[in-house]
Parts: C-alpha cells; sequence; structure tokens
C-alpha cells in the first residue's frame, strides 16, 4: 500500500456536526472558540475569511475552505462587519454541546440569520480525528486551505451527501452521518495532498521526492526493523551523507530522528488502545527493549509511557 493510502485508511472520523447555513448581508461570525476541523462549501454568494494573522481571503460559490484542526478566524459577508461568536447564533436542531468521542449531535444544524441584503448559502461540516499515529501527518498541511471550485472533485460529493441529511431525523442518523463525514473529509484530504505544491512540508514534501519517498514508505512500512542510516540510503539509493542533507532539508529533521518519532506516536498509539506491556510495545515499535522506549519516550513527551496511558485513560 502507498505512503498516502496508508495515512489516509488509519484516520477515522471520531464525531461530525453537519450545518446548513443561510445568511443575509451583513453578517460575521467568529469561529475564534471553535476547536474541531470543519469545511464549509459555498452554495451560493461569496464571504470573507480572515485569521488572526492573515490578509483576508475572498471565497465565492463552488469554493470550499478546510481545517484540519480549527483556526482562529472570522467568516463576514465584507470586511469590517461586527462578528458574532459561532456558539451565540440562533442555530436550529440538535443542541450544539461539543465534538468528542461521547458528544454526537443527532441531527443536523441549520442556521437562517443576518441583516436580510444579499444571500449567502453555506453547508457546513465539523469534526474530530480519532487519535492515531498518522494524525500528527497531518500537521504538514496548512492550517487553512481553500479549494476554488473546479479544483476539488468531492466537492460536490459533499453538497450531495449533507443535503441529503439535512433533514433526516430517522434512527440511524448518527451512523450514516458519520460514514458519509468520513467519506468527505478523506476525499478532500487527498486531493489536497495530491495538489499541495511547494509549500508543503515535512513528510507530505518528501512524499513529492523520488529518493525520499522511498525511505519513508520502508519507515511507515515496517518501523519494527532495525533502520540504520546506511540501509534507509539505499532505499533511497543515494549515498548516505547525501540521503542524510537531502532527508533533512526536505522533511525538516534528519531520517534517524524521523524514524524514532514516527515509532513513538505508534508507541503512543499502542498505549492508548490496547493492553499491551510496555515490553510488547518495544518489540513492537522497533525500540529492542522497554528501557530504550522509556528513555526516548520521556524524552520526547516529557513523561514515562505508563504515565502516558494512565493520564489518557483518566480522560476517556
Amino acid at each position: 500500500m502507498d505512503l498516502l493510502s496508508q495515512v489516509l485508511s488509519s484516520l477515522r472520523i471520531e464525531s461530525t456536526s453537519i450545518s446548513r447555513w443561510r445568511l443575509s448581508a451583513p453578517w460575521g461570525v467568529d469561529v475564534s472558540r471553535f476547536e474541531p476541523g470543519f469545511c464549509l462549501r459555498i452554495i451560493s454568494g461569496s464571504l470573507c475569511w480572515q485569521g488572526e494573522d492573515s490578509r483576508p481571503i475572498w471565497l465565492h460559490a463552488g469554493d470550499t475552505l478546510l481545517t484540519l484542526r480549527g483556526s482562529k478566524g472570522q467568516l463576514r459577508s465584507e470586511l469590517g462587519t461586527r462578528c458574532t461568536a459561532i456558539h451565540e447564533l440562533p442555530w436550529q436542531g440538535d443542541s450544539y454541546t461539543g465534538l468528542g468521542a461521547n458528544r454526537q449531535p443527532s441531527s443536523a444544524q441549520q442556521l437562517q440569520w443576518g441583516g436580510g441584503g444579499e444571500a449567502c448559502e453555506l453547508l457546513g461540516l465539523a469534526f474530530t480525528f480519532q487519535y492515531s499515529s498518522s494524525v500528527q501527518l497531518l500537521s504538514s498541511l496548512p492550517e487553512i486551505i481553500v479549494l476554488p471550485q473546479g479544483q476539488a472533485p468531492a466537492a460536490p460529493f459533499f453538497t450531495s451527501a449533507i443535503n441529503h441529511l439535512m433533514d433526516d431525523h430517522q434512527p440511524g442518523y448518527q451512523a450514516v452521518a458519520g460514514q458519509l463525514s468520513e467519506l468527505v473529509v478523506l476525499s478532500l484530504l487527498r486531493e489536497v495532498m495530491l495538489t499541495t505544491n511547494s509549500a508543503a512540508s515535512g513528510w507530505l514534501k518528501g512524499l513529492q521526492d523520488r529518493h525520499i519517498h522511498p525511505a519513508l514508505l520502508a519507515i511507515h512500512n515496517t518501523p519494527q526493523q532495525p533502520w540504520t542510516l546506511t540501509n534507509l540510503a539505499q532505499q533511497a539509493k543515494l549515498s548516505r551523507s547525501a540521503f542524510a542533507a537531502r532527508f533533512k532539508r526536505i522533511v525538516g529533521m534528519g531520517p534517524v530522528e524521523y524514524l524514532s518519532r514516527w515509532r513513538i506516536q505508534i508507541a503512543c498509539d499502542h498505549l492508548r488502545n490496547s493492553s499491551d506491556s510496555v515490553e510488547q510495545i518495544a518489540a513492537q515499535t522497533g525500540f529492542g527493549n522497554d528501557r530504550t522506549l522509556r528513555r526516548v519516550f520521556k524524552q520526547q513527551l516529557g513523561i514515562p509511557p505508563r504515565d502516558y496511558r494512565r493520564h489518557y485513560r483518566a480522560g476517556s
């Protein structure tokens, strides 16, 4: 399986909220305190997005706005419009109390709001991911992603899927909404990753390099193998020195450090989702013995594996 398929296959939507926004100018919505990821598809009209430290971005019918981890910013009908916090708007539908494993809206939400001027209609999908090592890889993507009309083949499916669920109040809604949401988000993510340009960083930029890609694939496919700089360089068909320099320049860290960080992320998955001992996890992740895993784990995360597991399960 290719590396991109591995990453996408491991992502799971934990919770989702579907919405339709019918707005009329002037209007402004502050999403600075909205923590889940979200995507907005502009059905008609236009809007302005402005983050805390960025210039305004105008979006029009057919465009899609995507952020994977929330973003501090505002949506407006025009520059300078006063904004209202998203949680204070007159939403209709299941009361929104946040998203999470134990908080799943049982129906879609609808909003009709604004000053009565030019209309703008949006379809929204908010989501959280289940924790996995692959979620960490999404940090390579920009905070805000704009998919213009025509550059997101999955966007029309997004529109059909959300419209299909807007007035669904039957039993089973949550299961169907979760599956459709996961398909929409993964399809959009795939499109973003395949079309991301030189702004990409980390593993995503390495994915586009013909020498670094095979080394990354080897690390992700078999992290338990006793990889060294020498045999990773062989995967890349480069000398040790050329490979080490190229990997660090493109990915942002050395290959041995990347391998270690990836192994720790997999160890975190095991600690959170299995009852395997630290000794077993050390063998599964290539650390060789539990002493090495404990040392590297504490170096990277600041706490020992046992405390990490205890902290996670106490918060579940």
